[in-house]
């Protein structure tokens, strides 16, 4: 599956303002519903994270661990990943774990679930 990156600045201010974010210890990640027939994401890592190679090495990660889940996971949303300071020194599989759960989280705080808002693509 071809990543569709969030590139404005705007569109990052908007996921973090008016959707539901989630922080665990490797990873912050952002749900917005968007009305596109794609998802959408955005990965970003400060310098909190550590100098150039393992901001790189974080992004490279939360990129590999997204590959390995999108294929499960309905289009139509954008997703913002923010790297934290133990991400670069972390492996794909709990980031995928983490991920899992954001997604688990964020379909139980919609509320009442219909087939519009649900994240999971039950056929995967």
């Amino acid at each position: 599956m071809k990543i569709v990156p969030l590139n404005r600045n705007n569109d990052f201010k908007r996921v973090h303002m008016r959707g539901k974010t989630f922080a665990f210890p490797h990873v912050i990640i952002g749900f917005l519903k968007n009305n596109f027939k794609i998802s959408r994401i955005g990965i970003t890592a400060s310098k909190k994270v550590g100098c150039a190679v393992k901001r790189n090495r974080a992004r490279r990660i939360i990129r590999a661990a997204w590959c390995g889940v999108a294929c499960r996971i309905k289009p139509g949303f954008d997703i913002v990943f923010v790297a934290r300071y133990a991400t670069a020194n972390s492996d794909t599989k709990s980031l995928q774990r983490e991920i899992f759960s954001a997604i688990k989280r964020f379909t139980t705080n919609i509320g009442n679930l219909n087939n519009k808002n649900q994240i999971i693509n039950p056929r995967s």
